[in-house]
């Protein structure tokens, strides 16, 4: 690379779209991602409300309770079960949901 030479951020972007897998987002926010998943070219609503709705039937079937699946989606809060809880409860909801 030429140190005299001008760099534009096209240069610099690999993608097309930004992904981030340190912040914790509900399905409504991956919404993007998970239509390029599955290659959706129209992704409705009502398909991420029953996706978002199984997620988090599926984690209260495993006695996880309400408070703390909220918790999850939330940075730098811990629950009375401590910060591993709610990593391992946003891990269960993102493999539920994508």
């Amino acid at each position: 690379m030429d140190p005299r030479r001008r760099l534009q951020a096209v240069h610099l972007i690999k993608d097309s779209y930004v992904t981030c897998d340190d912040l914790r987002m509900t399905a409504f926010e991956m919404a993007g991602t998970l239509a390029r998943v599955n290659n959706i070219r129209t992704f409705k609503r009502d398909c991420i409300k029953i996706a978002h709705n199984k997620a988090v039937e599926q984690l209260r079937a495993k006695n996880y309770s309400q408070f703390d699946i909220e918790l999850c989606f939330k940075e730098g809060i811990q629950s009375d079960s401590g910060a591993s809880n709610t990593d391992q409860i946003y891990s269960l909801y993102k493999k539920t949901v994508v």
